[in-house]
């Protein structure tokens, strides 16, 4: 895991410097994820210490600040405690998510069974080959929100576009890279 540690009106020891390291060590190991980044900012401002932490993970992007009188550790221990209420949140919510859909999803894989053998059926050529530019994909959809897909997209570059079910309508949605930076979304038309 990578962290940076920005010091304002503060010098940060090699004392504090581990402490954070087990701190967020201990939270990869409590939620079984991979933290990718974490960007530690300390500071001290009069008699107050400051501490903000920011964590990104696979699909999540948590940020936790505090502030204490009494001592730096005080200060990042409360952060800690703040990043790590919102990523139970996150585990919760997909925890939720999937198993709300598994059924849905059993559901669907089954019709997709049937759905790639009538592919096979139209797509066979005389000799019995499939066509060769064809691809088949099977693929779990996942509900999500607009945003945690455009997330998902952002994690692997190469993506063009992402299919998902939207959260919120429950809808099968598709989320594009249009040229530049911006995104656009495939909806279904009732």
């Amino acid at each position: 895991m990578k962290f940076s540690i920005t010091q304002k009106n503060f010098k940060a020891d090699k004392e504090v410097r581990d402490f954070v390291d087990e701190k967020l060590g201990k939270l990869d190991n409590k939620f079984q994820i991979k933290i990718s980044n974490a960007s530690i900012v300390l500071q001290k401002k009069k008699y107050l210490f400051y501490a903000e932490i920011r964590v990104q993970a696979k699909n999540v992007r948590v940020f936790g600040e505090s502030t204490s009188e009494n001592s730096i550790f005080a200060a990042i221990e409360q952060s800690i405690n703040k990043v790590e209420t919102q990523l139970k949140k996150h585990k919760e919510k997909v925890k939720g998510r999937k198993s709300k859909a598994s059924l849905a999803h059993k559901k669907r894989n089954q019709d997709l069974g049937d759905v790639t053998e009538t592919l096979d059926a139209e797509n066979a050529r005389p000799d019995g080959s499939i066509l060769d530019r064809v691809d088949l994909e099977h693929k779990i959809l996942q509900p999500m929100s607009v945003e945690e897909a455009v997330l998902q997209m952002d994690t692997v570059s190469e993506k063009m576009f992402e299919v998902f079910i939207n959260s919120r309508t429950n809808e099968i949605n598709v989320i594009y890279r249009k040229g530049g930076n911006g995104y656009g979304v495939i909806v279904q038309k009732k």
